[in-house]
């Protein structure tokens, strides 16, 4: 009985997805990301799939990963701060910038008023003085 042994050519064997380690920059280079890779990724982790598949699939460092998924994580948490400290600043504000405003327009429309009275009364006497 002889034995059939196949070689496969280098040239059909499965290419190899290129590891962390490979998408390593050069020294002084900064990879450029788009918002929609940022956000897609940020989407992803929210969805609960591990960092690390998450950079993978995108071809991004999984430093990069990191750093935006905290990154974000930590604006919410401040938000979330914030608007728990200060429940009714922002309605006090706009009242008090109402208000303000209210005053300002107030003013601003006596002046314009008076200044209309004026121009009435020039172009009353400038008629006057025209008929003599």
């Amino acid at each position: 009985m002889t034995t059939l042994t196949l070689s496969i050519p280098s040239a059909l064997t499965m290419p190899q997805v290129p590891t962390a380690a490979a998408l390593v920059r050069v020294k002084g280079t900064r990879a450029k990301y788009t918002p929609q890779q940022k956000l897609q990724a940020l989407l992803m982790a929210e969805q609960g799939r591990p960092q690390a598949a998450i950079a993978r699939e995108l071809g991004i460092l999984p430093n990069t990963v990191y750093s935006w998924v905290h990154a974000a994580r930590e604006a919410l948490k401040a938000s979330q701060r914030d608007m728990a400290a200060q429940p009714d600043a922002p309605v006090g504000t706009l009242r008090a910038d109402l208000l303000a405003l209210r005053g300002s327009l107030s003013r601003r429309l006596d002046a314009l008023e008076r200044e209309r009275e004026t121009i009435l009364k020039t172009i009353a006497s400038v008629r006057d003085a025209l008929d003599l």
